[in-house]
């Protein structure tokens, strides 16, 4: 995250509804940090809208980017959890000067849930090339 070359700040990965409720108290993403600013970046738990975008924030919190273990899963915890029982979102948010990466996969043999942001376009679905 954090503005780069295509203008993107935002990227969120979609997750299918679970079985039954859930809470999501924490999550593990894998940063690979470019720089230390003094910045913070917004993780987030979001809604699906109905045109199947990120929506509406469930939960949220900041993490400072010299929390960010470079490279390795960093743990983030929401200081409320989300209640979950429909498909949502993990959102993550940088301004231009965090200069953070997030890593993303390929493994995913089925359809992309990775969607990237950027105020040209809003949300947009990845496309694989």
């Amino acid at each position: 995250a954090g503005l780069n070359d295509v203008d993107l700040y935002a990227y969120a990965e979609k997750f299918p509804a679970p079985s039954a409720m859930a809470e999501i108290a924490e999550v593990d993403i894998l940063y690979g940090k470019m720089s230390s600013a003094d910045e913070s970046i917004e993780v987030a738990v979001l809604k699906v809208t109905s045109d199947g975008t990120p929506g509406a924030v469930i939960t949220s919190t900041q993490l400072p980017v010299s929390d960010i273990a470079d490279g390795e899963y960093t743990t983030v915890k929401f200081p409320k959890p989300a209640a979950v029982n429909e498909p949502f979102f993990i959102v993550v948010t940088a301004p231009e000067s965090a200069n953070v990466a997030v890593s993303t996969s390929t493994m995913n043999s089925g359809e992309n849930t990775m969607y990237c942001f950027s105020d040209f376009n809003g949300y947009k679905k990845l496309v694989r090339g």
